[in-house]
């Protein structure tokens, strides 16, 4: 909520602020007339400057209305947003399932997560909650733009809130509308956009041509590392062969990359762990930036 009202409020200010700046170009475009009606020797100047201002005033007329076709955009997409959430909430946790015998099952489970994932998503949750919060967010917003304007936004006031609700009055008018008369037929959920222009048909193709070149240049940066340790192994770091070492006998410098590699294969070769640690790294990023803007005895 609260980023989604920092950029409604971004757009409601940009609005305010031409709304002045084009009051103030009127009021100069008055007093260049009323310069040019005062006498002939300065009636060029003030057709031109009133021409100018009149000019500036279009313009600032035009981003205006511009603006205010990119609030409603924004309202709009806000309750299309909340349509669908919508949707799939009363979908997965409110309709019955049509199979009895697998609704009978979900009835009778009184747990539907073990104690892991409750603790992966109340954790993960909760951490977002306090960064959700407005005194944190304005902290941490005043932290990363390094002024304290934002520290005098409310995001909690009815101009804010107002749009919100038109968000949500809108998304309970498509759901109720739309999605309840239109897009469910005999109990079940109907897809009525044609198959030709759907999504995965269009960009397919192009995802396969950019998904390629993709693969490409990630098979590069892979072996890349691989062919300069090889380089180095060859010029820089070249074994030597250890002068007494008995039969069986393995050098340190074998051990130590057999060692080596047996740590770093699994990193390598483990998508999800390399996932864990970036959002492992994020999270002690933004408790870094909590630790170092909010007051801790």
């Amino acid at each position: 909520y609260i980023s989604k009202t920092l950029l409604h409020e971004g757009i409601v200010e940009a609005i305010h602020g031409l709304h002045h700046t084009a009051e103030g170009l009127a009021e100069a475009a008055s007093a260049a007339s009323g310069v040019a009606a005062a006498g002939a020797a300065a009636a060029g100047s003030g057709h031109v400057a009133a021409g100018t201002a009149a000019g500036m005033l279009g313009a600032i007329e035009f981003t205006h209305s511009l603006l205010q076709v990119g609030e409603w955009i924004f309202l709009v997409s806000g309750g299309l947003t909340f349509a669908y959430m919508l949707k799939l909430f009363i979908a997965v946790f409110v309709e019955e399932n049509h199979d009895p015998e697998r609704q009978e099952k979900y009835r009778s489970s009184r747990k539907c997560m073990n104690a892991a994932s409750t603790f992966a998503i109340l954790g993960s949750s909760l951490f977002m909650v306090i960064l959700g919060m407005p005194p944190v967010t304005k902290k941490l917003l005043c932290f990363a733009l390094g002024n304290d304007e934002i520290l005098h936004f409310s995001a909690f006031t009815f101009e804010n809130l107002k749009g919100g609700l038109i968000s949500l009055g809108i998304g309970a008018v498509v759901y109720l509308v739309i999605v309840r008369k239109v897009l469910i037929r005999e109990d079940s959920y109907v897809n009525l956009w044609p198959k030709k222009l759907d999504l995965e048909v269009l960009l397919t193709p192009v995802c396969k041509v950019v998904f390629h070149e993709l693969q490409e240049l990630v098979v590069w940066f892979s072996l890349g590392p691989d062919s300069l340790i090889v380089a180095l192994r060859r010029t820089l770091f070249r074994e030597r062969k250890v002068r007494r070492a008995g039969v069986g006998q393995i050098s340190r410098l074998r051990m130590l990359r057999e060692g080596t590699r047996q740590a770093v294969e699994p990193v390598l070769k483990n998508f999800s762990f390399a996932l864990l640690m970036t959002c492992l790294g994020i999270l002690v990023i933004l408790g870094v930036l909590l630790a170092s803007i909010l007051p801790i005895a």
